[in-house]
């Protein structure tokens, strides 16, 4: 088993070498040179001072803020092998308003196949 004294050096070690690697990373100098493509500043001419202030704006596209709204009521319905329009009839007439079939819902079916 080592003594108590090797710790503290192995600890100052390990210290240095993570100083020194956290130093190197910072000494990064990029070697792969910009494409010609590459925006840079050399490109743009220097802008004027009445370029670089842009003018104020004085018509604005101001949206008001919304206005609240009724809650509309939702229902929850749980059936087992019930046809659409008995099941709609049920709906209607429970809550006082009137439901449709879109024609190419599955169930609507047609006037000859209702009956």
């Amino acid at each position: 088993m080592p003594s108590h004294g090797a710790y503290p050096r192995l600890f100052q070690r390990w210290r240095l070498i993570l100083f020194a690697m956290a130093a190197a990373g910072c000494t990064y100098k990029p070697t792969v040179r910009p494409s010609q493509g590459h925006i840079n500043a050399e490109q743009f001419p220097p802008k004027t001072a009445n370029e670089k202030i842009l003018p104020p704006v004085t018509v604005s596209e101001f949206v008001p803020p919304p206005k609240p709204q009724v809650k509309v009521p939702t229902y929850s319905v749980v059936v087992q092998e019930v046809p659409v329009k008995e099941l709609l009839f049920a709906l209607s007439r429970d809550t006082k308003t009137e439901h449709r079939r879109a024609p190419g819902h599955p169930g609507a079916g047609d006037a000859e196949r209702d009956r």
